[in-house]
């Protein structure tokens, strides 16, 4: 069957060194097949008042499957920040149900009817769960403080809150900037300099060359709350890519009362006034000043050689 040799023809590539650019590729045409898929299962008939009906009552069961994956994943040792963000991701039904229920309905399984509620019913459960993913943090203040106490007892290592140290300044965001940053910095404050990186691999990475670099979120509302605010913090450098993450940064910062210098970057000019307007020391644009810096290395290169 086509199916199944699909099947084992993925399984079979899927350990090879360039199955992720393979992946990358076909991207674009499996999203295309997959709007083709929902397209043709709209095509099969129009849906009835009963049937907008079942489908409501079919989303009445999405609490509780938000629920009983929070608990899921709360046992396996993860924060209360972790586990409502997990379940918050998965409340809504599966799009690849309705490709069995699909399969099903061609196979005389269910009736025809049922594939349109089971379409209605997922695009109903996307339209609910987009917002409560959007506004995860804000819902994770304030329901935290009764969620908190039902953490368990061992925390996961890797889910654990963590401390920066006596330190002076701290890099949050350990990409390619942020790692350039370190280094300079390093120069004048020694191993008073601390890079926080929410990827593990990149906090290997880092530390592999020798860089103090601990992981930590900084969009995590927990880390700001277990931080000690004893700090002798100078500088505080936001290097991470998402802007948002950087204006949260900067709230928590303000809000915890820790006063020290801080710098961020930004990719747009709006970016950087919106930083500059909340009070930071200077908002850096990477975009302008990467060309700015080209522009010199040119000069130097080419014109300035002795």
């Amino acid at each position: 069957k086509p199916d199944l040799g699909a099947l084992v023809l993925g399984v079979l590539v899927a350990g090879h060194p360039r199955a992720s650019e393979l992946s990358k590729a076909l991207f674009g045409f499996k999203e295309l097949m997959l709007v083709g898929f929902f397209l043709s299962i709209g095509m099969t008939g129009l849906p009835t008042v009963e049937m907008l009906i079942a489908s409501l009552l079919l989303c009445l069961l999405l609490p509780m499957k938000t629920g009983i994956y929070y608990g899921i994943i709360s046992r396996f040792g993860l924060r209360a920040r972790t586990s409502l963000y997990s379940s918050l991701t998965l409340t809504n039904f599966s799009e690849f149900g309705l490709i069995v229920a699909a399969i099903a309905a061609g196979q005389g399984l269910i009736a025809a009817d049922w594939l349109l509620i089971m379409a209605m019913t997922v695009s109903i459960s996307f339209a609910f769960s987009s917002p409560l993913s959007y506004y995860a943090e804000h819902l994770y203040q304030k329901t935290g403080g009764w969620l908190r106490p039902l953490e368990p007892n061992r925390i996961h290592p890797q889910d654990a809150p963590i401390e920066l140290g006596q330190v002076k300044v701290v890099i949050f965001g350990m990409g390619r900037i942020g790692t350039g940053a370190y280094d300079e910095l390093h120069k004048t404050f020694g191993a008073s300099v601390c890079g926080v990186e929410h990827a593990p691999e990149r906090v290997d990475l880092n530390r592999s060359q020798g860089r103090n670099v601990i992981l930590g979120d900084a969009c995590d509302t927990d880390f700001w709350l277990k931080l000690k605010k004893d700090l002798n913090l100078e500088l505080v450098v936001l290097a991470m890519p998402n802007h948002q993450g950087n204006v949260f940064a900067v709230h928590q910062l303000q809000n915890h009362g820790f006063e020290c210098m801080v710098a961020a970057i930004a990719k747009y000019p709006e970016e950087v006034e919106e930083l500059s307007e909340m009070g930071i020391c200077t908002a850096y644009n990477m975009y302008e000043q990467a060309g700015a810096g080209l522009a010199q290395k040119a000069l130097e290169g080419c014109f300035l050689r002795e």
